[in-house]
């Protein structure tokens, strides 16, 4: 189990780009494909997407504002994911958990 950035958010790449002190050279995102790759090599690949409409909350980072608005944009998100299934590429993090490798012969 682990939680790893996503790489088709418009506003994040952007970010990213802007940026690039914040990563090693060699860190990358991942992609639709890298998220199709576990599922394949692994029996159970569940994924669980946040972060879409959350990152609105940034910029209030240091207010008190914060805790209750990323909180309910976090409850935005997990409706909108449900909803539209397809926007969860977008979001910005993923939290993986992947279980039972499949063997190769």
């Amino acid at each position: 189990m682990f939680i790893e950035p996503l790489g088709h958010a418009p506003l994040v790449n952007w970010f990213r780009k802007l940026t690039p002190k914040l990563r090693t050279p060699d860190e990358k995102p991942l992609l639709a494909a890298d998220l199709a790759a576990c599922r394949k090599h692994f029996k159970r690949a569940a994924f669980t997407f946040f972060n879409l409409t959350a990152l609105g909350a940034a910029p209030f980072a240091s207010t008190r504002l914060f805790t209750p608005l990323f909180s309910f944009l976090n409850a935005v998100d997990r409706g909108l994911f449900h909803a539209f299934p397809n926007l969860s590429r977008y979001a910005w993090m993923v939290f993986m958990d992947l279980r039972e490798p499949l063997k190769y012969s």
